[in-house]
């Protein structure tokens, strides 16, 4: 099994996914933006429980940007 993400900015093209991936029989999901953002953190913190870098401070910008006060 796998996993395709695709971001869109127009709910047209959003529509036209969902019914395409309807067709095909596959699942599909429009993610809203706090979804988007904790993807983002898993995969940071993915790559640093691989990489065994990253420091308290990494984390704390990570959070900064995306507006999760710490």
């Amino acid at each position: 099994m796998s996993t395709i993400l695709i971001k869109s900015n127009n709910k047209k093209n959003d529509n036209f996914i969902l019914k395409l991936a309807k067709s095909m029989r596959l699942r599909a999901k429009v993610l809203k933006e706090d979804d988007e953002m904790d993807l983002l953190l898993i995969k940071s913190i993915d790559e640093g429980m691989e990489s065994g870098e990253g420091s308290k401070e990494d984390v704390k910008k990570m959070f900064a940007k995306h507006g999760i006060k710490v």
